[in-house]
C-alpha cells in the first residue's frame, strides 16, 4: 500500500508499545483523532507506527505547505493523484470512492494558514469511510468544538503517550542498561515518562555502560545546554519566545495567561485540571544548581519601548508597564534622560525631594526603587530585571536595552537633514514626516522642569519647524531649487537637538523596535 513508502525506517531498538495502539482504537467511533502535545512525546513514532500495523496512509505536512500542494498529497498517498485534487471538491469526489481508509496527517500545524482551513475542511465533508488520526502541537488545529462534544472528534493529550514503568524496564532491557526498582521510579518520577528524556537517558547510560542509577543527572550534565537551546528554539519556531521566557522567569505556578497560552500551543506546559506548570524534567534541565534560569540567562533581553514625548508609557515586548505610583514613573524617566543613563540618590533627592528631611527622602527613594522593580518584574520576570534598572550605589536605566521615541525624533530629523543635504527631497521629507508622527506633547511634562527645560525647549522648536520644512522642500523639489532647502535645512534647530540627545548604544535594538514605535504603538495612542 502507498503508505509502506512513505514510512521512515526505524531503529532496532526502538521499544514497541502495543499500548498506544490499544489508545487509538480505543476511540474507533470517533472519526477524527487528534492527538496534540509538545515535542518529544513520541506522536510522529506512534502515527508511523500505527500506519504500518493498521494499513493506514502516513502523511507529513511540510513547514509552510500550502493547502492546494498538502490536498494533491494526500490523493497521491491515498492511489488518487491528479491536479484536480489540488482544489477541494475534487479531494472530496476522491475520497467519495474510496472504501474504508485511514489517514494519518503528521505535523499538521507546521503548514501554511490555508492548509489549516482546508484540512478543517476536509474534515467536516469527507464521507464517513475516511478516518483521520491528526498529530499536531497546538490542540487548536481542529477548530470546530461542536465535533468533540458530538463524538465525531476525540483529543488524546501527548501525556497520554509517557513511558509507565513497566516500559521503561523493557527499554533497559532491550538496551543492556542494568536497573533497580527504585532507579525505574526515579527516571519517571524526575522526567514524568517525558519519551524524548527517558530514551536520551537509557541511551547514555547504555552507551557509557553505567546502570539506570543517576541517569538523569548524568545526561543533564552531558546535555543541559543542548537541550535548553532545542526548547528556545522550539519557542522561537511557534513565536512565542518572549512568552516562554516570562513563564520561565516566574516563581512558583500560576494560572496566568501565558502559562494557558504555551500549554494550548504544545510548549511544554502542562495543566492537571487546577492549575498549569512547565513540565518538572524541563524544570530541572533548565536550572543551574543555584536555582538560576539558564534558559532566561541565555536569552538576550527584549527591548523596552518608551515614550517620553507626551504621555510616558513603556513597554516591554507587547506587555504595558504599569508603574505602581506617578513618582515611580517620573524618577525612571528622569534617570533615562540622564546622557549616560545614571543619576546619583543626592541628586535625586535634590530634585524629587528638596527642603525635606535627608533620611525621610532616602527612604522614599528606597521605596520608589522597590516599586520600580517590582513593575518590570511583573512583566518581565525577576531574572532580567535588572537587564533594564539598577539601584546599587547609584540609579542606573540601561539604556542599552531600551528604545526610546526621543532618539527615534532626533534620528529622523538627522536623517532629513542629511537627506537635504543630499538633494534627496523626498527622502528627508519622509523622515520629517516620521519624526512628526512620534511626537504628542512636551518632553517635561512628567519630571522636574528645571533640569530638562533647555532639552524640551529645543524640541518644541524642533516639531513647530518640522511642517515649515516640509513644504520649504516640497516647494524647492517641485521648482528643483534644492540649495534653497539645503539652507533652510541648516538653519533648523536639528544639529543642537540631536547633540543633546545620545544615541544608545544599542543600534541593533533600535533598529528592531523603532518601526513598531514609529507606525503600530504611535497610531494606537491617538
Amino acid at each position: 500500500m502507498p503508505s509502506q513508502a512513505l514510512l521512515r525506517p526505524q531503529p532496532n531498538d526502538t521499544l514497541a508499545r502495543p499500548r498506544l495502539h490499544h489508545l487509538l482504537d480505543r476511540d474507533g467511533s470517533a472519526r477524527v483523532i487528534l492527538i496534540a502535545g509538545a515535542p518529544g512525546f513520541g506522536k510522529s513514532v506512534l502515527l508511523r507506527d500505527y500506519a504500518a500495523a493498521r494499513r493506514g496512509v502516513y502523511l507529513r505536512i511540510e513547514r509552510g505547505e500550502s493547502a492546494a500542494c498538502a490536498r494533491q498529497r494526500v490523493a497521491e498517498a491515498l492511489g488518487a493523484g491528479g491536479a484536480r485534487c489540488a482544489a477541494h471538491s475534487g479531494l472530496i469526489k476522491v475520497l467519495h470512492q474510496l472504501g474504508p481508509s485511514l489517514l494519518l496527517i503528521d505535523d499538521a500545524d507546521a503548514g501554511a494558514p490555508d492548509w489549516l482551513d482546508a484540512m478543517n475542511a476536509l474534515f467536516e465533508d469527507a464521507p464517513e469511510n475516511i478516518r483521520f488520526v491528526v498529530a499536531a502541537r497546538s490542540r487548536d488545529v481542529v477548530r470546530d468544538a461542536r465535533l468533540f462534544v458530538e463524538g465525531v472528534a476525540a483529543r488524546l493529550p501527548a501525556q497520554a503517550f509517557a513511558f509507565s514503568l513497566q516500559e521503561l524496564a523493557e527499554l533497559c532491557d532491550l538496551r543492556g542498561v542494568s536497573y533497580a526498582a527504585k532507579d525505574l521510579d526515579a527516571l519517571i518520577g524526575r522526567t514524568a515518562g517525558w519519551p524524548i528524556i527517558v530514551n536520551a537517558c537509557v541511551r547514555l547510560a547504555a552507551t557509557q555502560g553505567h546502570g539506570l542509577g543517576g541517569a538523569f543527572d548524568h545526561w543533564c550534565a552531558a546535555h543541559r545546554s543542548t537541550f535548553s537551546d532545542y526548547v528556545l528554539q522550539e519557542a522561537g519556531r511557534a513565536g512565542k519566545l518572549a512568552t516562554f521566557q516570562r513563564v520561565l522567569s516566574a516563581k512558583g505556578v500560576t494560572n496566568g495567561a501565558d502559562f494557558e497560552s504555551l500549554e494550548r500551543a504544545g510548549l511544554f506546559v502542562e495543566f492537571d485540571g487546577r492549575q498549569f506548570a512547565v513540565f518538572r524534567a524541563l524544570r530541572d534541565i533548565l536550572s543551574s544548581p543555584d536555582g538560576a534560569s539558564y534558559a532566561v540567562a541565555s536569552l538576550p533581553p527584549l527591548p523596552m519601548t518608551v515614550h517620553v514625548l507626551g504621555e510616558f508609557e513603556t513597554w516591554i515586548g507587547n506587555r504595558r508597564i504599569k508603574w505602581l505610583r506617578r513618582r515611580d514613573a517620573q524618577i525612571f524617566k528622569y534617570v533615562l534622560l540622564k546622557p549616560d543613563g545614571r543619576a546619583s540618590r543626592d541628586e535625586l533627592l535634590d530634585a524629587f525631594w528638596p527642603g525635606r528631611d535627608r533620611q525621610l527622602a532616602a527612604q522614599a527613594l528606597r521605596t520608589a526603587c522597590s516599586n520600580i522593580r517590582h513593575a518590570l518584574c511583573d512583566v518581565i520576570g525577576s531574572a532580567q530585571g535588572a537587564c533594564y534598572f539598577r539601584a546599587n550605589g547609584e540609579i542606573c536605566v540601561a539604556r542599552e536595552n531600551i528604545v526610546l521615541d526621543l532618539q527615534s525624533f532626533t534620528s529622523h530629523v538627522a536623517a532629513a537633514r542629511a537627506a537635504a543635504l543630499q538633494d534627496d527631497a523626498s527622502a528627508a521629507i519622509s523622515h520629517l514626516e516620521s519624526a512628526r508622527e512620534l511626537y504628542h506633547g512636551s518632553l517635561i511634562a512628567d519630571v522636574p522642569k528645571a533640569h530638562y527645560a533647555q532639552l524640551a525647549a529645543d524640541i518644541d522648536r524642533t516639531y513647530a519647524s518640522l511642517d515649515p520644512w516640509i513644504d520649504a522642500l516640497r516647494d524647492a523639489s517641485s521648482a528643483h531649487s534644492y540649495p534653497q532647502a539645503v539652507r533652510r535645512s541648516a538653519s533648523s534647530p536639528i544639529a543642537t537637538v540631536s547633540s543633546r540627545v545620545r544615541r544608545s548604544p544599542s543600534a541593533n535594538a533600535l533598529r528592531r523596535a523603532a518601526p513598531a514605535a514609529s507606525s503600530t504603538t504611535v497610531n494606537a495612542r491617538r
